[in-house]
């Protein structure tokens, strides 16, 4: 019944007969069809900013600009298998041709060791301070893996980060080369089993 009054709802907002907004409630990533449209990210903002977004919308006084208009073909989950990280990729729609990844760290060289649970055959490196976070000031590593196989739906990457000492460590963030020496963010999640 779900499905049926969704698409009916989706073929009154084609038609001009009603407005949909979504809102985000937690960390999925939104259909592309959604993400063309005005919706309110409650997970992103929090409640009272989404509160706020849902009377000015009511009143006719949208201000909301949305934060993510691209949709990522890539997206990362993480999860421990005892003291290991884990952090697996995937293409969800279509082929990656470069498989050149850099997983962003506040670990240093010393304190992290990595690989891949998956593919024996990859190049690598452990790049110092590309980045510092925010107005802290805390300088941020990078440990680049290339690939080379490409990546598409329904074969993911996986790399694995293990501590070299009792230090904890964790992936912040992970960059996909798009372009020569142009990185982009994609979305990644906390997985729980």
């Amino acid at each position: 019944m779900v499905k049926l009054e969704w698409q009916n709802a989706l073929m009154k907002m084609t038609n001009g007969q009603t407005k949909i907004i979504p809102i985000r409630l937690d960390n999925c990533i939104l259909p592309a069809i959604l993400m063309q449209s005005l919706y309110i990210d409650q997970f992103q903002n929090g409640i009272e900013v989404a509160i706020r977004q849902i009377v000015d919308i009511s009143k006719g006084n949208n201000t909301f600009v949305p934060q993510y208009n691209d949709v990522s073909n890539l997206v990362a989950y993480k999860w421990w298998e005892d003291k290991t990280l884990i952090v697996e990729y995937r293409a969800q729609y279509y082929m990656e041709p470069i498989s050149h990844f850099a997983f962003i760290t506040y670990n240093t060289q010393n304190q992290i060791s990595f690989g891949s649970k998956n593919n024996f055959a990859f190049r690598f490196g452990f790049n110092v301070e590309v980045a510092t976070l925010n107005s802290i000031g805390i300088k941020l590593n990078a440990i680049r893996i290339d690939f080379p196989e490409s990546i598409v739906p329904g074969f993911t990457q996986t790399a694995e980060f293990s501590a070299k000492t009792d230090f904890p460590i964790d992936i912040l963030q992970i960059m996909h080369e798009i372009k020569i020496n142009e990185w982009k963010g994609i979305p990644m999640f906390f997985y729980k089993s």
